[in-house]
């Protein structure tokens, strides 16, 4: 079995506003997905957070319990 790669497009890392619009929400129920672990996020600087585009992915087509984070 080989190693699974993943190209940049897959892992583009978006920002909150980028996926409150795909999913036309808020930008702060984005925000609080990523703080209850509903929706993985990486935080990069003291305010802003990136959310991997495959992982945007599973979140939309599996749903939340797919992607939840482990806390």
């Amino acid at each position: 079995m080989g190693v699974r790669h993943m190209t940049i497009e897959q892992d583009d890392l978006l920002t909150t506003e980028a996926v409150s619009e795909e999913l036309q929400v808020t930008v702060q129920t984005v925000r609080r997905w990523i703080r209850d672990g509903v929706l993985p996020g990486r935080r990069i600087g003291l305010h802003q957070w990136r959310v991997k585009r495959s992982d945007l992915r599973s979140f939309v087509d599996v749903g939340p319990e797919a992607v939840r984070v482990n806390q």
